[in-house]
């Protein structure tokens, strides 16, 4: 069942562009820093992973707007919500889809923008944004899933999912305390699907 979501989202996301969109919009923010700051280079090294973490977060709320809406337009999420498989777990891997074709080719870009921002990256810092990056899309996932069915829902879906992503960018901070970040992605990954799941059978019901 991962196997046959994930190739027909993967494809999906290939065929209509939108992944090439997500990362080119996620390297246009890296790069206007550098261009906006200009006299002022030298603050770039301490702003580094801020920037990066910005990129990463505006770029998974612009990828947000479509991770429910069209399998619940064409009647494939009601679907699987008949199915005997809990929608719990269906959540869950297409949490996880989400974050493997969206915010794991971030990171992987990573490497290529620290250049522009002249900052070095380690191990920790990769570690950091793969789990942080993924609990954008646990709770991101949650204001899809309110959001769902309402008319012109992006602008909505923006202000509803920031406030959600308060905590991580708050922990973005602590990257010596990475049991905190392990421990918060256990706790959200937990109760997302679950929170999720509810949010949907007000549609469906």
């Amino acid at each position: 069942m991962f196997i046959t979501l994930f190739y027909a989202y993967l494809i999906t996301n290939i065929t209509q562009g939108k992944l090439l969109i997500n990362l080119c919009f996620y390297t246009l923010i890296i790069i206007i820093f550098p261009l906006s700051l200009k006299e002022s280079l030298d603050l770039l090294p301490k702003m580094g992973l801020s920037i990066l973490w910005i990129g990463v977060i505006l770029a998974s709320i612009f990828s947000l707007e479509n991770l429910l809406q069209k399998d619940y337009e064409d009647g494939n999420l009601e679907l699987i919500y008949l199915t005997p498989v809990p929608l719990e777990i269906i959540i869950f891997f297409k949490t996880i889809i989400h974050w493997i074709t969206y915010g794991f080719p971030l990171i992987l870009m990573m490497p290529l923008l620290s250049f522009f921002i002249n900052i070095e990256l380690n191990n920790i810092i990769y570690i950091h944004f793969l789990i942080n990056s993924s609990i954008l899309s646990f709770l991101g996932i949650i204001c899809a899933s309110i959001t769902l069915g309402i008319k012109s829902r992006a602008f909505l879906l923006s202000i509803i999912t920031f406030p959600f992503y308060i905590p991580s960018i708050i922990l973005n901070g602590y990257l010596e305390q990475s049991y905190i970040i392990i421990g918060l992605w256990f706790i959200i990954g937990s109760l997302s699907p679950i929170i999720s799941t509810i949010a949907l059978k007000f549609n469906f019901e």
